[in-house]
């Protein structure tokens, strides 16, 4: 090529033989979903896995203690003070929140059909996002 011709750009840096560029936080969710899969049993899919990790994150997000803890420490020291006991506490925070509102959605009409509202406009906008979705499965053919 002559100076002046062709283009010079460098493309994005991809991962080694994916063809796709690098995206950190696709890479992040992948190493979290495995190492979920390696801990947990059952028929659990990676949206189940993810959910369970990020409640469970929220909740103790909530916590001003392990705020406090988080900014005032290394994470190896952060680790060492009330994070598995947050940790915990979350967890049966998270499995009685759940149980309580699947008891009410399955025993409540009102409930019910409120929520059904909610998940409907989220799960449609989510399948009408997606790339994933055919249009066949989308018509419910």
């Amino acid at each position: 090529l002559k100076e002046g011709e062709g283009d010079y750009t460098l493309d994005a840096p991809i991962e080694i033989g994916s063809g796709a560029i690098y995206d950190p936080v696709k890479a992040r969710l992948s190493e979290i979903i495995q190492k979920m899969n390696d801990l947990f049993e059952g028929e659990l899919s990676d949206a189940d896995l993810l959910n369970f990790a990020t409640h469970i994150r929220d909740k103790m997000l909530e916590n001003p203690v392990l705020q406090q803890q988080a900014q005032s420490n290394t994470k190896e020291q952060f680790a060492l003070g009330d994070f598995r006991k947050a940790m915990m506490t979350a967890v049966v925070s998270a499995m009685s929140n759940h149980q309580s509102m699947g008891k009410q959605v399955l025993s409540n009409e009102r409930v019910r059909e409120g929520f059904a509202s909610v998940v409907l406009d989220i799960v449609y906008e989510a399948l009408r996002a997606s790339d994933t979705g055919s249009t066949s499965r989308a018509s419910g053919t």
